[in-house]
């Protein structure tokens, strides 16, 4: 990736600056690859942050932006600098697409996954670390002190999209703006912007457009083909279905203890829904006013339990089930969902792991190890 942009800045003619950067570097190895991983372990945009934006994502973005745009430029308008604004037509374009490419890198794919592996710090320090060491293919920006301040400044935008619920959105509207400030203020350090490269990059965007269009469309297609059946329980069919933690005839007094138990929680709003198979394939919920956890979140649903296991794993029956929850709580005006979870994976508790891949941050801990994340709607 290095290699590539540094190619196309040893000869910035404007055909090998298209082919190097904005093709091989960008539509390749920033979205192309990127893509391709994402299909093979059926996830969707909203896994790279690709979601919603609510009060708490805007507050956030305000911040930053007044942190970071304010701090390089208010200083200088202060002292009676001269701006030099009329540099910045030629630039919006292609740092518009530049921006794109390096927040879906290493926000959205580098930084999620390196945080379901490594925890949200050692996540935030690979993506600003990343960051840092791929402008080396800049030759204006390969000096110790650019590659400390740019080091910073990913810590900056990887500290945004942690704070946004892992939000890709902020992040690129943090990153992009930044990009504008610094441009107009060290652009001898940039490639020479020119009318050429407008035009290669508003094609490398339409470009970006279609294929991610593509991957949606193909990406639900596939959902559509490969999703079962999903049953949920009501007092109408609960004797005649399996409820997957108890998998014998209905004769058997568990079953029967268990079945009665939940009747009466089906009533306080429970929602049991489950694969149309026989195994553990289900999502367990209700609204956190009845939930037998010590939970204090009015206005949330409690997902007691998420359980997906054995043949069933692997073909995306968790997203499934969890997708049906959110849409479901929505549809029943809840603010949220909270889970009960822990540091490490442990039996019973929700995985952290995949729980915070999904969106969920925390909202509060206690000894020795539990952990209540929440996810917004």
């Amino acid at each position: 990736m290095i290699l590539c942009i540094a190619l196309a800045n040893l000869n910035p003619a404007p055909v090998l600056y298209f082919i190097f950067y904005n093709f091989l570097y960008g539509l390749v190895f920033s979205l192309l690859v990127l893509l391709y991983c994402l299909q093979r372990e059926k996830e969707s945009l909203a896994s790279v942050g690709v979601k919603r934006l609510g009060p708490r994502q805007f507050a956030v973005l305000f911040a930053f932006v007044i942190f970071s745009v304010g701090g390089q430029l208010i200083p200088k308008m202060a002292a009676g600098e001269q701006i030099p604004w009329h540099l910045l037509p030629l630039g919006i374009v292609p740092l518009i697409m530049t921006t794109f490419f390096e927040e879906f890198l290493f926000r959205g794919f580098v930084q999620s996954r390196a945080e379901q592996q490594f925890g949200c710090l050692p996540a935030i320090l690979i993506s600003g670390a990343m960051f840092s060491l791929y402008h080396l293919g800049y030759p204006g920006f390969r000096a110790w002190e650019d590659l400390r301040l740019l080091f910073a400044v990913g810590l900056g935008f990887a500290a945004a999209y942690r704070l946004s619920g892992n939000n890709l959105i902020v992040s690129y509207f943090v990153n992009l703006p930044n990009a504008f400030a610094t441009y107009i203020l060290k652009y001898e350090q940039f490639p020479v912007m020119s009318v050429s490269f407008t035009i290669a990059a508003a094609i490398t965007l339409v470009l970006i457009g279609f294929i991610i269009l593509m991957f949606r469309n193909t990406n639900r297609t596939k959902r559509r083909q490969s999703i079962m059946e999903l049953i949920k329980l009501t007092h109408d069919n609960i004797d005649q279905e399996h409820i997957c933690c108890a998998i014998s005839n209905n004769k058997d007094v568990k079953v029967i203890s268990q079945k009665a138990w939940l009747k009466e929680r089906l009533d306080e709003g429970l929602v049991f829904l489950k694969g149309n198979v026989r195994g553990k394939c289900f999502i367990e919920y209700i609204p956190a006013e009845y939930a037998w956890t010590p939970v204090e979140a009015e206005g949330y649903m409690v997902i007691d339990c998420l359980w997906v296991s054995g043949q069933f794993k692997g073909h995306g029956y968790s997203n499934l089930l969890l997708d049906a929850c959110i849409e479901d709580s929505k549809a029943k005006g809840k603010k949220g969902l909270v889970s009960l979870s822990s540091k490490k994976k442990l039996g019973f508790l929700s995985d952290p792991g995949y729980m915070r891949h999904k969106g969920f941050v925390t909202a509060d801990t206690v000894e020795p190890y539990f952990e209540l994340l929440y996810l917004a709607l």
